[in-house]
């Protein structure tokens, strides 16, 4: 199963924001950025991580996501971060060694479900992923009637296969 080739490139945002990644390791990334106004003094979106390499490939891929919001300074902030850390959402940030006992378990409390062993997931998989996180929000408080810009990008980390997922909940 491929699922895109190297030709589809990754993000250098993404690649600055996520530990462990380096210009060029990411590929296959997906991107909605758009510019808004906000009228209101705060800004969330609730979302789950959703991704193919829980279970056998969760101690090395570093498949990741970010949710950047930039204001209008140009100061960029990544909000997809694991509640209560400083940790950005990624493989690598949120997992259960319960399923890969090759790796210690990080922000487990934070991992939701497993839904088997690699390939393709069984059909009782909601999200047609091997595994997810629970619900988190990105969340900021901003300033009402100042231009700002987001940013959301998922993408794979060293491979172009076993994709990974945002879910707006």
């Amino acid at each position: 199963l491929l699922d895109g080739t190297y030709d589809w490139p990754g993000d250098g945002d993404l690649e600055t924001f996520i530990p462990g990644l380096n210009a060029g390791d990411t590929n296959n990334a997906s991107i909605i950025e758009f510019d808004f106004v906000p009228v209101s003094n705060n800004i969330s979106f609730d979302f789950i991580f959703a991704a193919e390499e829980y279970g056998t490939f969760q101690c090395t891929f570093t498949d990741a996501f970010a949710f950047l919001l930039t204001d209008s300074s140009g100061n960029t902030t990544n909000l997809a971060i694991v509640p209560g850390t400083n940790d950005p959402i990624s493989v690598l940030t949120v997992r259960d060694s319960q399923y890969n006992g090759s790796c210690e378990s990080v922000n487990a409390e934070w991992f939701a479900n497993y839904y088997g062993p690699g390939g393709l997931p069984p059909l009782t998989s909601p999200t047609n992923f091997i595994g997810h996180t629970e619900v988190m929000t990105a969340q900021s408080t901003v300033i009402p009637n100042e231009l700002y810009n987001i940013k959301l990008v998922v993408a794979d980390d060293g491979d172009t296969i076993y994709d990974l997922s945002l879910i707006h909940i």
